[in-house]
């Protein structure tokens, strides 16, 4: 017997040797109650065991213990600290019984795991019920988290605690939601969360693992990088997290998506809850989205046309080849915008406009692919591929390259502006003003007007000085005004073409004016005399 006797008191030295404090203050409370004489009515000393009661009555009316045990619970001077056992301070965490369910215990469980070390554990890490399931103690098996109806593997969260069994962004059973708090203070407790190598608990994967296997067998990815090495706290502002969410908005899935690990089509919902944001992204940006709406395909800075990632990050929601519902996603197709097909097949502008411009297959006659002017200008010398010259700063990726307006912005490049101004359109009559190449004068409209060039030259050339190619040298204002002679009297059309347009952004002609002149006329640049035509001159003239 005395051997048997000596074994119990070595193995219960061992068992509650890290709960002495909690013994301490049982033996206190009992001799407050059993050795003490009896005190006065209104100071009655506890029950003997109370201890092991006393929860009850604290959550009840914590107010009453404090009459004893002081404010802050510190202990007075006949009635021992309540911090000895309860280290974190007030307040003392009571729950009502029973407690089993997880939608009962698991959210304050996920708050803050060592509220519940403290009676359902052993220090630093166990929670196998400690002093509560103690046959010798409060003798509660249910109190047992790791038993095996309850966490038997992960012992205090269920085996999938990680994530890859997501059905909602508040599930209890993912510890995707948890505070930077609780990480540093509970998950700590037995993972490594600051630093790869070694575990608290040699059973408990580093949150630095590449992978992990579950003791259901599954395998799952936790945080290469580390879970806090991602981005810096706080990290609301648009010029922080935008940045990296418009690089590779898959980044930002295994934290703040659901599901984590959704692909092409699986329309994962960026709601997880962050802090005081309680549908996470969702909370700022519109439901089944994860960037500005409608903002993302416009001009703005933070638009969608220099994202990263299109085929895999966009495909997320916009279907497995960016084709919308034909591909299962709930966001539109990019050919909704692209009319002439997936930006990821038609690079540049071709997904949008035929170049130039034409209202032909496949873009088709709608903006931005309407013909107007574009073929006749696209034709011209110094021109031709050069969206520039009135689209000005306005190219993809630009602020304005598509701002949902109609027309699309005009900018004329400056090397067009006529003698009497800045080239500028006007997007009511659909025509153009200033421009050089017209002569300063207002051309045509732009979709519906016609201009013969080669018949047609007072609709740029005037007889009046102000512009850079005005028909005023010479006797030409006598023949065009006074007599009314059409330009083509006596300049040829076929003689146009070589100079005509070769370079319509300088201020002069790249060929003489009067290399344009019919041969009939007989003309002499060198004397400046000729025109002997019958009919017209009898003998030639001075120009």
């Amino acid at each position: 017997m005395a051997d048997h006797q000596k074994d119990m008191r070595a193995g219960m030295n061992r068992h509650y040797l890290p709960f002495l404090p909690v013994l301490l203050l049982h033996l206190l409370l009992m001799a407050c109650s059993a050795a003490n004489p009896p005190a006065p009515a209104d100071t009655q000393a506890h029950v003997q065991n109370y201890l092991l009661s006393h929860g009850a009555d604290a959550a009840a009316d914590l107010n009453s213990c404090k009459m004893c045990h002081k404010s802050d619970l510190s202990g007075g001077t006949h009635a021992v600290s309540c911090l000895t056992c309860h280290p974190d301070g007030e307040p003392i965490t009571i729950h009502p019984l029973p407690y089993a369910d997880p939608a009962d215990h698991g959210p304050a469980a996920r708050r803050d795991q060592r509220q519940c070390l403290t009676c359902h554990g052993t220090a630093p890490n166990v929670f196998d019920g400690g002093l509560l399931a103690d046959p010798n103690g409060y003798n509660a098996p249910p109190a047992n988290c790791s038993a095996a109806g309850c966490h038997p593997s992960a012992g205090a969260h269920p085996t999938r605690w990680q994530g890859t069994n997501d059905i909602t962004p508040d599930y209890i059973s993912s510890h995707r939601v948890v505070s930077r708090s609780t990480i540093d203070n509970s998950c700590a407790l037995c993972h490594q969360v600051s630093a790869g190598g070694t575990q608290p608990r040699q059973d408990a994967p580093s949150c630095f693992s590449a992978t992990f296997t579950n003791a259901d067998g599954s395998l799952t990815t936790c945080h290469p990088s580390g879970p806090s090495s991602a981005h810096p706290l706080p990290y609301i502002d648009p010029l922080l997290h935008g940045l990296d969410a418009k690089a590779d908005l898959r980044v930002c899935q295994p934290c703040h998506a659901i599901p984590s690990n959704a692909g092409a089509g699986g329309n994962p919902r960026f709601n997880v809850p962050i802090g005081d944001y309680a549908a996470g992204c969702e909370s700022c940006h519109a439901a089944h989205t994860a960037h500005p709406t409608p903002l993302w395909t416009g001009p703005a800075a933070g638009s969608h046309k220099s994202a990263g990632q299109m085929a895999t990050a966009c495909a997320l929601c916009h279907g497995t080849s960016l084709n919308g519902s034909a591909g299962g996603g709930v966001g539109p197709a990019c050919t909704q915008c692209h009319s002439a097909g997936s930006p990821l097949v038609l690079t540049n502008c071709a997904s949008c406009h035929n170049s130039p411009p034409d209202g032909q297959t496949p873009a088709g006659n709608q903006a931005p692919n309407r013909n107007g002017g574009h073929g006749v200008h696209d034709a011209l010398a110094g021109v031709t591929d050069n969206c520039d010259v009135c689209h000005l700063n306005a190219g993809t990726n630009t602020p304005v390259h598509y701002n949902g307006g109609n027309p699309a912005a005009v900018t004329i490049a400056s090397a067009y502006n006529a003698q009497s101004g800045g080239a500028i359109y006007n997007s009511a009559t659909k025509s153009c003003a200033n421009t050089r190449c017209h002569g300063g004068q207002a051309t045509p409209n732009w979709n519906s007007g016609t201009l013969n060039v080669n018949t047609a030259c007072l609709s740029c050339h005037t007889t009046s000085a102000g512009q850079y190619n005005s028909a005023t040298s010479g006797r030409h204002r006598l023949h065009v005004v006074t007599r009314n002679y059409d330009c083509t009297a006596c300049h040829s059309a076929a003689l146009l073409a070589p100079n005509h347009f070769s370079n319509l952004a300088t201020t002069t002609f790249e060929g003489a004016p009067w290399n344009t002149l019919n041969s009939s006329l007989g003309y002499n640049h060198a004397t400046r005399r000729g025109c002997l035509v019958g009919g017209c001159h009898s003998e030639t003239m001075d120009w």
